[in-house]
């Protein structure tokens, strides 16, 4: 594992390198369960990682870590905490012993309880605590669902994310559905387990600000808000994915026009350790240069699904003033049929879909692709574009 660590620190090196610098925002420490790692490990990898990404050990980045509840140790908290970590994030999924043995988890409810116990403890230093939650799992009642919405509102965290199962291709629950289909709960079973859950949320003070985040005032992720308005972001490890501009800015420090690319890591068996840094042409990395059309509809995508919606401000900067105007008549359609939390009104410089409607996404996007591919082409993107926006 500590091959693994040398590489990343390597990539992260060369990254930096390569585009010169960027100031850092946040870190996050997840995407698997890193909490596997042993914390001497951790111990020695993290400020090695601050050095190769420029991070000043006075910056006050918004940090975060994902968990899993067997090994939320002491020892693992006390590393955290010592290198800047401020934001843990533990995958609880239920305190249900039955649902969790159902879905393979390694903790049952004691063991959440105490890994909870022990963040709480933690708090002066790493003062962000997010739980995980799951529904519609098969065999969860209204009832388990309301216990572990309350278990885990008892706990105090500020941020709670509240996930759907879905059945991932090639695992075993794949396999156990396609010999009892009926074994996951229907559509509106599934739909109302989670409505259980979300009401109960918001009942208690935790604002339901992205389709499966809730927090309280000051709890939001400042990670995934920068990920939901398409920030760029750099992916370091493994599989990690990284959506950069290709020429973000000219000599004279102003915004330039950029392709989009993204970038996609070699799985953890390609990725090895070799005699040179980690440069953007290694063997098994997958490059893509995003249209466009398709940033664009990906501005929408991410952004629909909060409750703060798109910047139109913010599209015009990117995409032209064209783009924005030609954006009117669907987003008229919605506001004329109730879908949207702020009418487009004279001076609107944002668009947000109401509660029930962000829950409906998708069928919105489709309408929503079929009107930008009408557009004109869109001949040129300028990203990231100016910081006010």
């Amino acid at each position: 594992m500590s091959t693994i660590l040398d590489r990343i620190e390597r990539e992260a090196e060369s990254v930096w390198s390569v585009l010169g610098h960027p100031r850092v925002r946040s870190i996050y420490f997840g995407g698997g369960t890193p909490s596997v790692l042993a914390p001497d490990l951790l111990d020695a990898f993290l400020p090695r990682f601050r050095r190769a990404i420029g991070l000043p050990e006075s910056s006050a980045v918004e940090w975060s870590f994902e968990a899993n509840p067997e090994s939320t140790t002491e020892e693992l908290l006390g590393v955290l905490g010592d290198h800047g970590v401020n934001r843990l994030s533990i995958g609880v999924q239920s305190f249900q012993n039955h649902l969790l043995g159902f879905l393979g988890r390694r903790a049952d409810r004691s063991a959440s309880l105490l890994a909870l116990e022990r963040a709480s403890g933690h708090r002066d230093r790493i003062p962000h605590l997010s739980i995980d939650l799951m529904t519609g799992v098969p065999g969860q009642t209204t009832a388990d669902v309301q216990e572990d919405v309350r278990l885990a509102i008892a706990q105090g965290p500020d941020h709670i994310s509240l996930y759907s199962l879905t059945v991932e291709e090639r695992t075993p629950l794949a396999q156990a559905v396609a010999v009892r289909p009926r074994l996951l709960p229907g559509t509106t079973a599934g739909e109302s387990l989670w409505l259980t859950a979300s009401e109960l949320l918001q009942h208690e003070s935790f604002a339901w600000y992205e389709i499966s985040n809730f927090a309280r005032p000051g709890g939001e992720s400042v990670h995934n808000q920068g990920y939901w308005t398409l920030d760029p972001y750099v992916g370091l490890g493994p599989g990690a994915v990284s959506t950069i501009p290709a020429m973000p800015w000219s000599s004279s420090g102003e915004p330039t026009q950029a392709q989009v690319i993204r970038i996609k890591n070699p799985g953890l068996f390609l990725y090895k350790p070799g005699p040179t840094p980690f440069g953007w042409d290694d063997p098994g990395r997958e490059t893509e240069t995003i249209s466009p059309r398709d940033f664009l509809l990906e501005h929408f995508i991410t952004g629909l699904r909060t409750a703060r919606g798109v910047s139109l401000s913010r599209i015009e900067r990117v995409f032209g003033a064209r783009v924005v105007v030609s954006l009117g008549q669907i987003l008229r359609e919605w506001e004329t049929k109730g879908y949207l939390e702020a009418g487009l009104t004279a001076g609107s410089t944002r668009v947000a879909m109401v509660p029930e409607e962000r829950l409906r996404l998708d069928r919105h996007l489709v309408a929503l692709a079929g009107q930008i591919d009408q557009f004109e082409s869109i001949d040129s993107v300028i990203w990231p574009p100016s910081p006010d926006s």
